[in-house]
């Protein structure tokens, strides 16, 4: 970042300046040459402090990083795709600090999760903004924004207790004024310069793998495969015969959650912090439970039709294997509506009807939808072409029906859940989730239905 202030002051023929930039610049050599050890390598992976070294390092790179793309924000000069088409590259390296602090134990990605989705949010919806109607509204949006990551990436530094005098990447609020009324594509210059510093660090530094980063794009953490994809969500609403009412308002239950989706990007966070994205989420996974406690309903009729005991029995251990995958995969807490069927059919063997139609009730009043008609035993799931194949005559007395409208159609919608998230990862979306609620940015929104992770 030195080399940035020396050159264009230079330029600029300002020797004063330049003298006592090259002095801070000999006392910053210290801090900022390879010899310190920050991070992990060899036999010091499992050392938590040399990971909390290497998060600390992070997150004054990061804030060090941000608070020069500040500058061509706020620049008079302000071109926001030339400003973004650098932070595009700092957020790829984003991914990369991530993915080395992703899995181990008591050293969370903490607030770097707020900056990776703020960018990847701006980042991916530029174009919006340049061509929005609103343009002085969204900008003003991306400056509160900017400045709220800001301060929550030196907030939790200031809580880790991070050595400044120690870290190489610490820099001086004095230091950075430096840059103050230089030419924007002097900063963005600074900016490019901070990322290549970065990439080098971590590639020689780092001596673990770097795990799929693509797992941390803001498209896998929001779940574009059910928000921004009306035939994957439709599949999940027809194919299993769950004999739902989705559409009672006079908007569509897919058009509602999109633009529950496109809400999820709004930058707005000063004032409502993560709101949009908690409602978007909520809607999500409350759509997944009511699929799951209709298809509960619904086998537990095809039980009541056998007539020996046990099969009943066989046939009610099997529902209580294929809903714990659910709670097991979603992580649900023991208040959770989908985790209390479970236990009641753990302890009764049997569901209550009138609590479970009380869920449902209480699951679309978020979502618009009506899931409190009667359930029909009729064989009209609608399997894949590889199922299809096995699909028995329809009848609700026999066991071999209950196998596949039942059992394997419950399955299969599991694995159908499981396979939206097969390339974002589940535990890394929980991750996000887990951050936002244990630093009360989730908590803040009063909403009928409950979404909470254990």
């Amino acid at each position: 970042m030195i080399d940035c202030f020396i050159k264009m002051l230079i330029q600029n023929n300002n020797l004063r300046s330049i003298k006592k930039v090259a002095v801070v610049f000999l006392l910053l050599q210290v801090n900022r040459s390879n010899t310190l050890d920050t991070g992990y390598k060899d036999n010091q992976v499992k050392s938590i402090k040399n990971v909390q070294l290497l998060k600390c390092s992070y997150l004054y790179h990061a804030s060090n990083y941000m608070k020069i793309a500040r500058l061509g924000i706020y620049h008079p000069d302000l071109e926001l795709k030339d400003v973004f088409h650098s932070n595009s590259r700092y957020l790829g390296v984003l991914k990369k600090m991530m993915s080395t602090l992703y899995g181990f134990k008591g050293v969370e990605i903490g607030s770097l999760w707020l900056l990776n989705i703020y960018l990847g949010m701006v980042c991916c919806h530029v174009h919006k903004l340049l061509q929005s109607n609103s343009m002085r509204c969204s900008v003003e949006y991306l400056k509160d924004t900017h400045d709220y990551v800001i301060d929550e990436l030196k907030s939790e530094a200031s809580a880790m207790k991070c050595n400044e005098e120690k870290n190489q990447f610490y820099v001086h609020e004095n230091e950075l004024k430096q840059l103050e009324n230089q030419p924007l594509k002097d900063i963005i210059n600074c900016m490019k310069k901070e990322i290549r510093i970065m990439n080098k660090f971590i590639f020689k530094n780092i001596d673990l793998s770097i795990t799929d980063y693509e797992k941390f794009t803001v498209n896998n953490i929001l779940i574009h495969n059910i928000g921004d994809n009306a035939f994957k969500t439709n599949i999940l609403m027809t194919s299993f015969n769950v004999q739902v009412n989705w559409d009672v308002t006079n908007d569509s239950f897919i058009q509602k959650l999109q633009e529950k989706y496109e809400n999820a990007h709004n930058i707005d966070w000063k004032n409502n912090q993560l709101r949009n994205i908690k409602i978007y989420y909520d809607s999500v996974f409350s759509f997944f439970k009511v699929i799951m406690l209709r298809l509960t309903w619904k086998h537990f009729l095809y039980v009541k039709k056998q007539e020996n005991e046990s099969t009943k029995k066989d046939l009610i251990d099997c529902w209580l294997v294929i809903i714990s995958d659910f709670v097991t995969f979603f992580d649900l807490k023991d208040h959770d509506y989908v985790n209390k069927v479970k236990n009641t059919i753990a302890n009764q063997r049997d569901i209550d009807d009138n609590l479970l139609k009380s869920y449902l009730n209480t699951l679309c009043l978020d979502l618009g939808c009506n899931a409190l008609e009667e359930m029909e035993l009729n064989g009209k799931e609608i399997p894949s072409k590889k199922v299809e194949k096995y699909r028995p005559v329809h009848n609700e007395t026999e066991l071999e029906t209950v196998k596949f409208y039942s059992l394997d159609i419950t399955r299969l919608f599991i694995r159908t859940v499981k396979k939206l998230f097969s390339y974002s990862d589940f535990n890394v979306v929980k991750s996000f989730i887990d951050f936002a609620e244990n630093n009360q940015l989730f908590l803040q929104i009063e909403n009928i239905v409950e979404y909470l992770f254990s």
